[in-house]
């Protein structure tokens, strides 16, 4: 049985999260003291620093692994930043031709979820393609597969790996637990 917190990292995993070091231009809220990650196992690494060459701050871990690195947003979107790209003038700009299905703006109309009006601070929720637009509005991108695993898994993505630096099946090890 999960623990109720990995639901909920599971869950917020859903939102908005990942952003490219390589075209990060998007904005996230300042994280919490000790939001940053200094684990490292084997491969992977979630270093303090922030991603090298960007103006990112202590909004995004640097996560290596296997010889690449990614950078990941360390909290979700929020909805006032949802709120931002919907309003922006350029949200209906022409996505770029890898964008795929669902870049289009009108696919954004699924973010008018009971009470997100007045939560500014909590995460975005909103639909696939609506995330994928989202990013390409704010120069990130959705966390993808990674073809060199370090363990035989089906788990293990851009995301997995990020939230999960010592390469365990769960956040407490590899057996599941029943608490």
């Amino acid at each position: 049985m999960w623990r109720p917190r990995w639901i909920l990292v599971l869950v917020a995993s859903v939102g908005l999260v990942v952003g490219a070091c390589e075209s990060f231009s998007g904005t996230s809220p300042e994280p919490d003291a000790g939001t940053d990650s200094g684990a490292t196992a084997g491969d992977a690494a979630v270093p303090r620093e922030p991603c090298e060459g960007f103006d990112a701050g202590p909004k995004m871990a640097h996560v290596v692994f296997s010889g690449a690195s990614f950078c990941v947003d360390t909290l979700e979107t929020s909805v006032a930043q949802y709120r931002a790209f919907l309003l922006a003038p350029d949200a209906g700009a022409a996505p770029p031709v890898d964008a795929g299905p669902g870049s289009a703006r009108d696919v954004c109309t699924d973010f008018a979820r009971e009470n997100q009006e007045t939560r500014d601070d909590h995460p975005a929720s909103v639909g696939f393609c609506a995330a994928r637009a989202y990013c390409a509005w704010a120069g990130k991108r959705l966390c993808s597969a990674v073809y060199k695993p370090v363990k035989e898994s089906d788990n293990l993505g851009e995301w997995f790996l990020a939230c999960s630096p010592t390469g365990a099946d769960y956040p407490w090890g590899n057996e599941p637990s029943d608490a």
